[in-house]
């Protein structure tokens, strides 16, 4: 209700979509919240029906079935073994692969992609641009790549030095079976495999980050200034109620539930933040939006190249030249090519990269599998690095 009369003095509707908007950032609308026994020494135990809970929801999406339900009535949640029987035999239904696909697809955050290849192409040309286009036809991709349609948006917010990059590592040359990025119909993008012309292009004359080339703030007049301040005033009304519930729920909360309830917290403080520099200053006016980093930008300096020895270390090279190109905010888009539709260079002790993918994964032999998870460990120690540079910038 006091969220609901902040918002009354402005109009119903207001008022409304106040009470939806605090809705859905309540910590009882994102969390599952225990009900159980207090915490002692900051664990909570959880009984049978709540473990189930969790084990369905994380498996198959979807509440427990009979069997589960049975299960932890008759107290077999309450052990290890009993634990694992179950969540083996969720994960042997069809919904569990489905939830894994609604997994990969919120990782990713890429939907829509799906493709039929057409035979005579063996699922190389087609499978390279259907990656991230969706097109199904032969040849070149039928319209532009989605990292394409982020570089438009980003650079037409802030002309940074460079629209985009777009770097690889034995990515080959243009053609229907190495051009995974497009910017357009039928307009593949080369990828760049030279770590050392991309340093040379990024940083060779480099003396320092520059403010990106934008235009000045535009002033504000007082009725846009008035209305700024309302919203500031209703998004303040909300954060005060949801820091109340994360507060009173962190009080109740185990260690590890505890950890997720101050990460909340710090983000509620984080827009607080943001929501007071849109305050009014003294002449009724709001301040326009910050200027782009510039000379201060934070983490910038000019890398230095080291030599590249091996496939690794190229992949490395690369990924450090993207990070330090955002981090100078000389782009704020990048795509990395690794390998193209004909396989990837091979590696002391991998099996061959183009074979594993073409084997069958649906029924397929153990050392087929142990192929795969071996690339399929590979190419996620490379995304650990690259987070772990990003991670390592302060924006």
């Amino acid at each position: 209700m006091t969220v609901y009369s902040a918002g009354k003095s402005e109009s119903f509707t207001v008022a409304l979509r106040m009470v939806v908007e605090a809705a859905l950032q309540s910590p009882h609308f994102l969390y599952l919240v225990e009900q159980n026994m207090p915490a002692e020494k900051g664990v909570r135990s959880l009984n049978g029906f709540e473990l189930a809970t969790r084990l369905s929801y994380l498996l198959t999406g979807s509440m427990p079935d009979a069997d589960l339900f049975a299960a932890a009535r008759a107290g077999e949640l309450n052990g290890a073994d009993g634990i694992k029987k179950a969540a083996q035999r969720l994960m042997g239904s069809p919904k569990f692969v489905g939830q894994i696909g609604n997994f990969a697809t919120e990782l990713l955050g890429v939907d829509g992609g799906g493709w039929m290849p057409n035979e005579d192409d063996n699922e190389h040309g087609n499978g390279m641009k259907a990656c991230f286009t969706g097109s199904r036809s032969m040849g070149y991709s039928t319209g532009p790549l989605i990292e394409q349609a982020v570089a438009d948006f980003q650079y037409g917010q802030v002309k940074t030095r460079f629209r985009a990059l777009a770097l690889g590592v034995s990515a080959g040359s243009y053609g229907c079976h190495s051009s995974v990025f497009h910017s357009k119909a039928q307009t593949p993008v080369w990828a760049q495999n030279s770590a050392k012309a991309t340093f040379d292009s990024l940083f060779k004359d480099f003396t320092g980050p520059t403010a990106p080339l934008s235009d000045p703030a535009k002033p504000v007049d007082n009725s846009a200034a008035l209305s700024a301040e309302r919203l500031r005033k209703q998004r303040q009304s909300i954060i005060d109620m949801v820091r109340t519930d994360l507060s009173r729920l962190k009080s109740v909360s185990g260690a590890e539930d505890k950890r997720k309830v101050e990460a909340h917290l710090e983000g509620i403080s984080s827009l607080e933040n943001r929501l007071s520099s849109l305050a009014p200053n003294p002449s009724g006016s709001v301040a326009g939006p910050a200027a782009p980093a510039g000379s201060t930008t934070a983490g910038c300096a000019k890398p230095t190249l080291r030599a590249v020895s091996d496939t690794v270390n190229a992949i490395h090279t690369q990924m450090d030249l993207i990070t330090s190109a955002f981090a100078c905010d000389l782009t704020r888009t990048a795509t990395l090519q690794l390998g193209n539709a004909d396989g990837f260079t091979d590696l002391p002790g991998f099996p061959n990269q183009h074979n594993t993918t073409h084997g069958k994964s649906a029924g397929a032999s153990a050392s087929v599998i142990a192929d795969h998870k071996k690339w399929d460990r590979f190419y996620a120690e490379r995304w650990a690095y690259l987070f772990g540079k990003l991670d390592s910038i302060k924006e």
